[in-house]
């Protein structure tokens, strides 16, 4: 996967470079509301944010290819509490997850009088460089808690570092100005063992072309 990764990443920026004149480069800085969802996983909201340059290459037309590198924080969080005989018990388990992605979009600008509206979706490949886990559980008698937490990698034993998924995306550009809304939807697994687990990503952006 970390060679996939690679050899994408100097694809994509080789073509970009064939034709400056034709490449709109834009940084991208936005906030993630992630979360895992599959057969046997559901884990709540987690936020995050997410930021970056993407290049808009425009082979002919309002058609345009998006690509890039964006650093992603994405993750998820999940709770429990149940009473039984006057003891209380709770527990917590957090993912905060750092990946680079790659996106390789395509995209169509309608032109509009004071704006353009730009529609796009496509695969992105993303490549974890971090991961942390923290679970914390809570015990609580007659006025009594005992509390136990522990954090650790969360790439290695528990999940994968590598993901591909699909983005839709949707945005307004005023002149240089960039807002819009993406939703991004893991297509494999992350989890190496026990069930299926897939990232699911909403996020927020605000960009700004050169």
């Amino acid at each position: 996967m970390k060679k996939t990764f690679v050899v994408i990443a100097a694809i994509l920026f080789s073509f970009a470079a064939l034709d400056a004149q034709n490449v709109d480069l834009n940084l991208r800085l936005g906030l993630n509301t992630s979360h895992f969802f599959g057969k046997d996983v559901d884990a709540g909201l987690k936020a995050g944010f997410n930021a970056g340059v993407l290049a808009d290459i425009h082979p002919a037309g309002k058609f345009f290819v998006q690509t890039g590198l964006l650093y992603s924080m994405k993750g998820a969080k999940n709770s429990e509490s149940v009473s039984v005989s006057g003891i209380k018990y709770s527990a917590e388990a957090k993912f905060t997850l750092h990946y680079l992605e790659i996106p390789l979009h395509a995209g169509y600008r309608f032109s509009l009088p004071a704006l353009d509206v730009l529609v796009h979706t496509g695969p992105y490949f993303a490549m974890g460089v971090g991961g942390k886990l923290k679970r914390e559980e809570k015990a609580s008698y007659q006025g009594s808690t005992e509390k136990v937490s522990e954090s650790g990698n969360a790439f290695g034993d528990i999940l994968k570092r590598g993901d591909i998924g699909w983005n839709f995306g949707a945005g307004l550009k005023f002149s240089r100005i960039y807002c819009g809304l993406q939703y991004g939807v893991g297509m494999m697994s992350i989890v190496k063992e026990y069930g299926t687990a897939h990232n699911g990503n909403l996020s927020v952006n605000l960009g700004y072309y050169f």
